[in-house]
């Protein structure tokens, strides 16, 4: 049946195996990860509390044939966030979840995130919430440096849990800080 239905005429059965050599210039190897699922940190609250969102999701709501036409806004009351909270690390660097390891696009990831919202809508404070800063990559620094020069607030600190308000729909984030300090804040969209 796919035989006969491929227009491209791609398909071949009675091909065998051949095996040669092809000067290149690069190789990409993609081993096909899958995103981490944010449930497995149940203190974030992801699933529960409309207003945490992963990365994906996030990028999805300022994509401009997303939901929201590439506005940004609260997915439980479509509200514009003033405040919003990105919380690294979670689902590496952790040895009980078995990724004790660095995923290493995480800390660009949100940091052009941040940096793209406070361009969609000059009035959000936007936080990154890290361990350490990872920029893998050329001029990576250089980014990070212009992103907070464009007012993205980085804190160097581990979130241990999220509180919802019932009524706003606003987040709690607890922290502790690098100087030891618990901390609470509060956000309207992590």
């Amino acid at each position: 049946i796919c035989e006969g239905v491929c227009q491209a005429d791609a398909i071949d059965f009675n091909q065998t195996p051949e095996r040669r050599e092809i000067d290149v210039a690069a190789i990409i190897l993609s081993p096909g990860l899958e995103p981490y699922d944010p449930k497995l940190n149940p203190e974030y609250r992801y699933g529960e509390f409309a207003n945490v969102v992963t990365s994906m999701d996030y990028e999805r709501l300022l994509c401009a044939t997303g939901p929201y036409q590439g506005e940004v806004l609260r997915p439980s009351d479509r509200k514009h966030p003033h405040k919003i909270a990105w919380i690294q690390c979670v689902g590496s660097r952790d040895a009980s979840c078995g990724r004790d390891y660095c995923s290493s696009v995480c800390c660009m990831y949100a940091t052009k995130e941040a940096f793209i919202a406070r361009e969609h809508d000059s009035s959000i404070e936007p936080t990154i919430f890290y361990i350490d800063m990872r920029a893998f990559g050329k001029n990576f620094d250089e980014y990070i440096t212009r992103a907070e020069a464009h007012r993205v607030r980085l804190v160097r600190a581990m979130v241990s849990r999220i509180f919802e308000d019932p009524v706003s729909g606003d987040l709690e984030l607890r922290y502790v800080d690098s100087e030891g300090t618990r901390q609470r804040e509060t956000f309207e969209m992590v």
